[in-house]
């Protein structure tokens, strides 16, 4: 893997004493070149730019042998990097790759050659990142050209991201060579600049400059005949360089609040988008900022049809079908889906999931468009009328008999909850304790069990069928392991038992979704816990931690085998999931992985961690993540770079999230955390509580998207340790890619902090609404229209400055 180059232009190289030693040496060496070698390196270039790389490199290397005597000046440097670009273009990476690196060694070298060694890294890298059909069909920039665009990139990676002096260079670029592409990053760059008020003047030149672009129009085949194009490269390039310029094209019409200028785009260009039901969405995005709810309730309704698995989408419906009151149709538009719901509710989960959420956003919705006001208990208690509880509490405890095998059931309870008053909490936790079984201590037992492989045969007709399952199924899958790997390799068992443990957990998944029915009619008279019924979920944890301990066992001076870390993070996640805190932190400390994986498994340990008020841990394992941060934001800087050069414009929002997620560190500061940890937080105040006061307080991109939107997301496929009262849901819309999709602009993934917190009444509750992109047009769509004075409407911006303003006093209304 070619790494990126980072230039680092020591006093040694550019700013040497001007002694007479170095000030005859500068002087010897532009005399060199004003002969034989400035005639040579401008022949070089001109072969290189005619496409002659052979030529190209044989000259060069005629002229290094040439001046032996002067291989180590900056000439002979200059050279070399010529050769190394034509090396690079004409297909030789390999050779390209050693020169390069040999080069980047090298300290005295002149600013030309130090460009044209960042030009030869850059397109080795395209390589590796550029799609094949890309890559086949690029076409080389003349030096002088790809010189500046590559000191144009490595700018950006270097820099704050200030796009306001970026968006400059791009401009100067533009002007000399006049490439579309460049205006294009131009464009960009002012897009990216929209994640505060911009003014309309900013808009205005937007709207000069898409004029100056080649229209969409100009490639109509391209865009509507994808299997024509996919034939060719050259094809296959133009159709992407078509959908970013459409990309660009909406995104400016949005921001400028040209509705109806932007669903004319969307006409025009039907079957552009690379991405599954981007139009729907965009189409419905547009149509709730411009205000026409029910041609945006159709389309949320076609989204559902299309993608019935996503949850969101149900949410979606339910949002502006009840976003639709002041028209008075309201809950009466999803009258035909609710049937279709309560019809399914034993046998999809996604049909109980919208019911539920019904409930949910028909009383909290009032809350989430005060969003000014603190969400209290006596609040949420006047909103829940006494009619709706008892049939929430049934339908509460129908939907955790029906589907509580289902690993999401937990999840989507704990969300449902912290909108509930405590009374109407404690009711749930009641009627639910019934269904709890003993699962925790029966799965140790079985554990345990496993471990030592007793063969006690009264311990036996005590062990659960699931656990059984367990056993005969690890001893099999153990003998036809070591039958196939036997003479051989235990690293091919070691492959062949992750492998298991992945088909495991898929079929864990299948009956998730296969028995859902079936459960649902069995008798009710037995108390066995759903949970118990996941064997496979258990099989694989078993299998695992066999494993684990059979290398454990091998003694220190047998060397493990090279799968054995991919055993432990696996089993690790597991534990963690199923609430076996202890053994998950020992597998976690016990890891020797990357930091990537580091960062993966240290976010699915910390939720159950903070859970159960394991404050230490969190911090401990945080310190770990964040001091990984800088292998990330390099990581992300280079596929912006590659995002920006590729024209993968509708990727760099997400890149700019993490970017900027991972650079605000974690819990906004570690030291923070420790301090609200440490302090008197008063009588009732847990852990918990003193995370949601820091979530609260913090600047809205920092604290919430690194550590809970990741633990949301784990959380989703986990089991969560039971129905836990006191814990708090955080998450950021930043989370949906979608978010990132509908403008290249940071607007719509920095909306703020859901705040779903099930802690004792006393404690403030907050509900910041704008936790996806529906809920976010919405609630602009309202704020436009309250401000609307005559037939003067506000401009954009200062509605969005105001909506910011009532998030910051709600904010700081919960520390009153």
């Amino acid at each position: 893997m070619i790494m990126k180059q980072e230039h680092v232009y020591t006093s040694k190289s550019y700013f040497l004493p001007c002694t007479e030693e170095t000030l005859g040496k500068a002087v010897g060496e532009l005399r060199m070149m004003d002969g034989a070698s400035s005639k040579a390196r401008d022949q070089i270039r001109a072969s290189i730019d005619a496409g002659e790389y052979k030529e190209a490199i044989r000259l060069a290397s005629q002229h290094l042998i040439r001046k032996g005597g002067s291989r180590n000046n900056e000439t002979a440097s200059l050279f070399k990097a010529l050769r190394t670009v034509a090396l690079t273009r004409c297909g030789q990476e390999d050779d390209a790759v050693t020169a390069a690196r040999e080069l980047e060694r090298v300290e005295d070298k002149s600013l030309e050659a130090t460009r044209l060694v960042s030009v030869a890294f850059k397109e080795l890298r395209e390589v590796y990142y550029l799609p094949p059909t890309r890559a086949s069909a690029r076409q080389f920039l003349p030096l002088s050209e790809a010189e500046d665009a590559c000191a144009f990139l490595d700018s950006l990676a270097s820099s704050s991201l200030r796009f306001d002096k970026l968006q400059q260079g791009a401009w100067k670029l533009f002007s000399k060579f006049k490439r579309p592409k460049y205006l294009e990053w131009v464009l960009v760059c002012i897009l990216l600049q929209g994640i505060g008020p911009t003014s309309e003047a900013t808009w205005s030149l937007a709207q000069k400059l898409l004029a100056k672009l080649p229209p969409i129009g100009g490639l109509p085949q391209v865009a509507r005949s994808p299997p024509d194009v996919m034939r060719t490269p050259v094809g296959c390039c133009q159709r992407r360089d078509a959908y970013a310029r459409f990309i660009l094209e909406f995104s400016v019409l949005r921001q400028s609040s040209q509705y109806p200028e932007a669903l004319e785009l969307l006409d025009q260009q039907k079957g552009i988008s690379l991405v599954a039901l981007e139009e729907l969405s965009l189409r419905l995005q547009i149509l709730l900022e411009a205000g026409r709810l029910r041609e945006a309730f159709e389309i949320s309704k076609q989204l559902l049809e299309c993608a019935p698995l996503n949850v969101r989408n149900y949410e979606n419906c339910i949002r502006i079908a009840l976003a639709c009151e002041d028209t008075g149709e309201g809950r009466t538009l999803l009258k035909d889906l609710e049937a279709r719901w309560r019809a399914a509710f034993h046998t999809s989960f996604e049909a109980a999931y919208a019911l539920l959420a019904l409930h949910r956003l028909a009383v909290v919705r009032p809350l989430s468009d005060a969003c000014h006001q603190v969400w209290t208990d006596d609040c949420l208690e006047e909103m829940w009328p006494d009619g709706a509880r008892g049939e929430l509490v049934k339908c509460i405890v129908e939907f955790v008999q029906a589907h509580g095998h289902d690993s999401r059931t937990f999840f989507t309870l704990r969300g449902l909850l912290g909108c509930l008053p405590a009374s109407l909490q404690s009711c749930c936790a009641t009627s639910l304790q019934e269904l709890r079984g003993t699962w925790h201590s029966l799965f140790q037992e079985r554990l345990e069990a496993a471990e030592t492989k007793t063969k006690d045969a009264e311990k036996r007709e005590e062990t659960n069928p699931s656990g059984l399952a367990a056993s005969s199924v690890t001893a099999e899958l153990d003998t036809a392991l070591k039958n196939v790997v036997s003479g051989r390799d235990r690293s091919a068992a070691d492959e062949l038992l992750l492998l298991a443990a992945d088909v495991l957990l898929y079929l864990d998944f299948e009956s998730c979704r296969s028995e859902a029915g079936a459960f649902a009619q069995r008798s009710q008279a037995t108390s066995t816990d759903p949970l118990l019924r996941r064997r496979f979920y258990f099989i694989a944890l078993t299998l695992l931690s066999q494993a684990v301990s059979s290398q454990d066992a091998s003694g220190p001076g047998v060397s493990p085998p090279a799968a054995a870390p991919g055993h432990r993070a696996v089993l690790q996640w597991l534990t963690a999931s199923v609430g076996l805190l202890t053994t998950s932190k020992e597998l976690f400390s016990s890891l020797d992985i990357k930091n990537a994986m580091l960062a993966s498994l240290g976010y699915s340990l910390l939720f159950p961690l903070s859970d159960y008020g394991f404050s230490g841990d969190v911090v401990k394992i945080g310190k770990q993540i964040q001091n990984l941060s800088e292998d990330t934001i390099n990581s992300t800087t280079d596929g912006l770079c590659a995002c920006l050069e590729e024209g993968s414009y509708t990727a760099i929002a997400d890149c700019l999230l993490s970017r900027n997620a991972v650079c605000a560190s974690l819990l906004t500061s570690v030291a923070e955390l420790e301090g609200c940890i440490h302090q008197s937080c008063g009588e009732g105040m847990d852990f918990q509580r003193s995370i949601l006061a820091i979530a609260c307080t913090a600047k809205l991109q920092q604290i919430s998207f690194p550590l809970l939107s990741a633990a949301r997301i784990s959380a989703r496929e986990a089991v969560l340790p039971g129905f836990s009262i006191d814990t708090t849901w955080l998450a950021l819309a930043g989370e949906d890619r979608l978010a990132g999709r509908v403008a290249a602009t940071g607007m719509d993934c920095r909306s703020v902090v859901c705040n779903l917190t099930t802690s004792p009444p006393e404690s403030a509750r907050l509900l910041l609404h704008l936790a996806d992109p529906v809920q976010r047009s919405l609630t602009v769509y309202a704020a436009l229209k309250n401000g609307e004075q005559g037939a003067q409407r506000r401009p954009r911006r200062e509605v969005v400055a105001e909506v910011e303003a009532e998030i910051q006093r709600a904010v700081a209304g919960t520390q009153e």
